[in-house]
């Protein structure tokens, strides 16, 4: 889909349940190893003080159910050509039920890049 102006990008975390204990490294092999082409970022917080800027700009923009706060891995973000979220999927949603629901968007999505800084003043790039 990448193709069409459409990219997902994984942010590994380790914020629930413990499930992503793995190093940088070791998260990238993994990955690879099982055939993963989307972009795979270093591993992140996405919920309190330690919150990445980009998560915390995606749930100030949307809320979940129960609140702005992420509930488990896999929650996803569409966002438009300008990185603005116009919608949030909860964890069980697969990116086929999103593509559904919104195939235009996957037309007309160009990536953003936004840098920021976290974490010992790296610079990091994101895509939305």
């Amino acid at each position: 889909m990448h193709d069409q102006g459409f990219v997902i990008l994984a942010f590994p975390c380790n914020q629930f349940g413990r499930q992503e204990p793995k190093s940088n490294l070791e998260i990238k092999q993994f990955t690879g190893d099982r055939g993963v082409t989307f972009p795979l970022f270093e591993k992140i917080h996405v919920n309190g003080r330690r919150a990445h800027p980009l998560y915390n700009f995606l749930r100030s923009k949307i809320g979940g159910i129960m609140g702005s706060s992420i509930k488990w891995n896999f929650t996803k973000f569409l966002c438009n050509r300008d990185g603005i979220p116009i919608e949030r999927y909860a964890p069980p949603t697969k990116p086929v039920e999103i593509k559904k629901r919104h195939p235009f968007t996957f037309q007309e999505i160009t990536p953003k890049f936004i840098s920021s800084s976290h974490n010992n003043n790296s610079r990091n790039d994101f895509c939305l």
